[in-house]
């Protein structure tokens, strides 16, 4: 009989209250929405899952949230029901906001949906990372031309709505929205407007046939004479706003005096505009644009937008100052050639002696003293494998330190060259600069290594972040910058450090004391308010706490870390730590479709940042593992391969990231019973694993178990047992005999004696295995399901279905509550028949067989679960079927036990014994 395969036999790379539905029901969706929210709730709108609060403002609450359906996240913001005091109509909203979605505009914010939820026009819509152009200006100097450059293109952002006979009608600083990309988008459009105070004709807010509507609503500081005075609006009010904003930002104040709205409306009617700052170098054209834009009479001002943003932007003086140059070059060209080479000779020196710094930077936290270090300290441990490791080790960190300066010298010519933007180049060097703590953590682990460090030293040398990235400039655009203070960045950077440590040492096998030290960390990094730290922090605690085998606790932390690094900017950091966040809630913690929606929302991420292949390889790898722990082996295959795909892109073949592909895409071979495939994978891994880390290192007992399971898959039972043997004492050695990795040893080993017949000695390790899994997992993880179904199992071919019946009763529950379809369920159920059939409860037993055999017509199981069905239904089918009346059926139950024969023939070897007791039953129970 087919064991019930373990959940984790392939290694791979806070509590919420319940909500008051009396308490809360006449409050508006969106309070009801944030109150979940503060409690740790999911909440929904539609389809779309609220992940946190973005703001709050006069037209609404915003909502950063994720659409299941398209793989994106959004924002949706949740239009308020009423506005300065008058109700607002439902059906004039939507008909507006879905006039605004039609737009589609490189300088507009995209909307992608509108809809009603609880009686609430919400607006889904495009989620920019990035700041206000109030914020902007105030984070740093800016020259005019920055400050034009901007505005122009929130200016053709507001053409754009023009042309699709809108008017803003609140056109401010707030409402222009500066990307981390540097492209600016104007948010809020169309909805400032109330249906009462339209035309007669309209209906709505567009703008129709007269292009002309009324309303008194925005920003008084902004809103045109018409507006304050209640007439008539058009695309010119909102020129005049764009003007006023404008004139804002290059010269520091309004162009209307006045310390109360009173006295700025009286100005603004009036028409009296400040006098331009002398010291300005703002040019006269864009003064003269202004003024014109600032008319008080809409027909005085540009026609329209285009008009206004083609004045601000062109530049005569330059276009004959290029002229002159172009003439000039054509008189000393011939002047020019001989010495050009020279000075570029010069140039390259230059470059070469202000750019070469890295090398020497390096070499001060990993150099030849370092090295000899690492090569005595290692020696020292008297491990077989002790001298291999070391020199393999250095070998890897001298190859990064190699990468870490050439990425160093080619930004610093990148912006030598101005190719690279200032802020860029700071945020490449703080990459950078982090890059080499983590390099210094590691080596000062290294240098004090004992036993547990060299085990683990060249994956946590091949972990090191790679440096690749700080030179990536889409990537350097989606982090945020350093704070500006250089007390709170000296702070960061001092935090930043503790950090890099603490994972250096968990990375290598040196946790204890860490949870301590990441609850002083996240203690210390909260007060700072930078949200980048903060996950760093959090992720740190939960790494932590998953080495320790405590599940639960890193649930919490990593999910505080992606909230954290969410609210920053899902960058390169949120991305690690999502994929992180589906290995634990859908490995760890055995919640497999809450895991899949997470992983949706990090693909989504992923390809905002350019389907990178390092970050989208890793997602495809974890998210392969989760279509096997959800019983879709094909799935898991497809995801596997192009996982490696990506990864051999990256890293090449040989290297650890490929190693835990093969070996999860064997546990995939595995369960389609591809043994071919399956064995030359396992093998591949071997060969890699003994390549970057020695024949004698401990961790092949990952690789020496799946070979196991190749054996036995094989028929080689003794082969079997040496390499589960094998791989239970390296892991045993390793993680200490209390470790809830150990289970998935044990099981393997179980199954190599439940083949051998030995079934005491296999119930005896299963015993052991459920001890520990219960343990650290606590009693109603799903992988316990799959132990006390093998407990069961064994204990029904010692003739004690009396002892197996609760086991599997409880193994159903538990798997049944995590996955009500999963392949696995149907061989409990077959079990179960089983045993009912061995104590005559025949009614039951056919119960249970005939919803396992209808879930195994519905799933990906092996060939081997279903003849396993097939057989237990031929059995139960003949005992209910006595006589003469039941000719036909006994009919149909001998074909089901020859087809239950060439289902384990088609399986393989390993199932002779399957096959000689169905030829047997045959034999005994004869055709009617």
């Amino acid at each position: 009989m087919t064991r019930v395969d373990d959940d984790d036999a392939q290694e791979v790379a806070a509590a919420s209250q319940p909500s008051d539905a009396a308490s809360q029901a006449s409050l508006p969706l969106g309070a009801v929405l944030k109150g979940g929210l503060g409690r740790g709730h999911g909440a929904r709108i539609g389809r779309y899952m609220v992940l946190r609060l973005l703001g709050e403002g006069g037209m609404g609450t915003v909502f950063a949230a994720y659409d299941e359906e398209l793989d994106r996240k959004v924002a949706i913001k949740l239009l308020r029901t009423d506005a300065r005091g008058a109700p607002l109509d439902r059906g004039w909203l939507m008909v507006e906001a879905k006039a605004m979605a039609r737009i589609s505009h490189p300088n507009v914010v995209q909307i992608y949906d509108v809809g009603e939820a609880e009686g609430q026009v919400f607006v889904a819509m495009e989620l920019i990372q990035g700041v206000t152009v109030r914020d902007w200006l105030r984070a740093a100097p800016r020259s005019w031309r920055e400050i034009l450059a901007v505005f122009v293109e929130a200016g053709r952002g507001l053409a754009a709505v023009h042309d699709a006979d809108l008017v803003h009608r609140d056109f401010k600083p707030h409402n222009v929205l500066v990307g981390a990309d540097g492209r600016a988008r104007i948010v809020d459009f169309g909805l400032a407007a109330h249906p009462s105070s339209v035309g007669p004709s309209s209906g709505s807010a567009r703008l129709h046939d007269s292009h002309v509507s009324k309303t008194t609503l925005g920003t008084p500081a902004y809103m045109s004479p018409e507006q304050h005075g209640g007439g008539e609006t058009d695309a010119r009010s909102d020129q005049f706003a764009f003007s006023v904003a404008l004139f804002e930002a290059l010269f520091g104040e309004r162009p209307f005096a006045g310390a109360t709205g009173k006295e700025i409306f009286d100005a603004i009617t009036r028409g009296e505009i400040r006098p331009f700052p002398r010291e300005s170098r703002v040019p006269q054209r864009i003064r003269r644009a202004l003024l014109r834009g600032l008319a008080v009479d809409p027909a005085a001002r540009w026609p329209a937008m285009s008009p206004l943003l083609d004045a601000l932007a062109e530049d005569r003086g330059a276009i004959w100052r290029r002229r002159a140059l172009v003439l000039g070059v054509l008189a000393l060209a011939l002047a020019l050639a001989g010495s050009l080479a020279r000075q570029r000779d010069l140039e390259a020196e230059s470059e070469a002696a202000a750019c070469g710094g890295g090398e020497a930077r390096i070499a001060a936290i990993w150099g030849d003293p370092q090295r000899q270090a690492v090569r005595a300290r290692f020696a020292a441990t008297d491990l077989v494998y002790a001298e291999d490791t070391a020199r393999r080790v250095v070998g890897v960190l001298d190859r990064y330190g190699e990468s870490w300066a050439a990425v160093d010298r080619e930004l610093c010519l990148e912006r030598r060259r101005g190719r690279l933007a200032v802020a860029l180049h700071e945020r490449g060097e703080t990459c950078l600069d982090d890059h080499r703590q983590a390099l210094a953590a590691l080596v000062q682990v290294l240098v004090d290594a004992d036993a547990d460090v060299v085990e683990r030293a060249i994956r946590g040398a091949l972990s090191l972040p790679r440096v690749e990235r700080c030179g990536d400039q889409d990537r350097l655009a989606r982090e945020i910058p350093t704070p500006e203070d250089p007390a709170i960045a000296a702070e960061i950077a001092a935090h930043r450090r503790r950090i890099a440590e603490l994972r250096a040492a968990i990375t290598t096998g040196r946790p204890r004391g860490c949870a301590d030290e990441a609850a002083a960390l996240v203690d210390a990094v909260e007060p700072l308010a930078q949200p980048r730290l903060s996950a760093e922090a959090h992720f740190a605690a939960a790494l932590c706490a998953d080495v320790l085998g405590e599940y639960e606790a890193a649930e919490e932390a990593v999910l505080k870390a992606i909230f954290a690094a969410e609210a920053g900017a899902p960058g390169s950091l949120a991305i690690e730590i999502g994929i992180r966040l589906v290995y634990v809630i859908g490995y760890r913690r055995g919640r497999h479709e809450e895991a899949a929606t997470w992983g949706r929302l990090v693909r989504s991420w992923v390809r905002r940042g350019g389907d990178r292949d390092d970050e989208l390889g890793r997602l495809e790898g974890m998210l392969g593992v989760l279509d096997l722990l959800r019983g879709r082996p094909e799935e898991a295959v497809n995801q596997l391969q192009g996982a490696l795909t990506r990864i051999e892109r990256v890293f090449g073949h040989e290297h650890t990231e490929t190693v835990a592909i093969l070996n999860n895409l064997g546990a995939a071979y595995n369960a389609l019973a591809r043994f071919d495939d399956l064995e030359a994978t396992i093998t591949e891994a071997l060969r890699i694993h003994g390549v970057l880390l020695g024949p004698a290192h401990p961790e092949r007992a990952t690789l020496l178990s799946n070979l196991g399971n190749v054996r036995l898959r094989r028929g080689d039972l003794t082969g079997a047992i040496l390499a589960h043997h094998e791989a239970f004492a390296l892991r045993e050695q390793t993680l200490g005999p209390d470790h809830p990795d150990l289970a998935v040893y044990l099981n393997n080993l179980s199954a190599a004696r439940a083949r051998q017949h030995d079934y005491p000695e296999a119930i005896s390790l299963l015993e052991r295995a459920l001890t520990i899994r219960e343990r650290a997992l606590g009693p109603d993880h799903p992988s316990v399901a799959n132990l006390l179904a093998n407990l069961a199992g064994d204990h029904i071919e010692l003739g004690e279905p009396e002892r197996a019946i609760p086991l599997l009763e409880r193994a159903l529950t538990l798997r049944r509550a995590a996955q009500a379809d999963h392949p696995f369920v149907a061989t409990i159920l077959t079990l179960l028949a089983r045993a009912r059939l061995a104590r005559g409860e025949l009614a039951a037993a056919a119960a249970a067989i005939d919803e396992a055999a209808a879930l195994r017509e519905a799933s990906q199981g092996n060939v081997d679960e279903r003849g396993d069905t097939r057989y237990v239904q031929a059995e139960i089918l003949w005992a209910r079927s006595p006589g003469p009346a039941g000719a036909a059926a006994r009919l149909r139950a001998r074909a089901l036990a020859q087809a239950s024969i060439d289902d384990y023939t088609e399986a393989g070897p390993l199932y002779r014994d399957e096959i000689e007791r169905a030829s047997a039953w045959l034999a005994a129970h004869p055709a009617p």
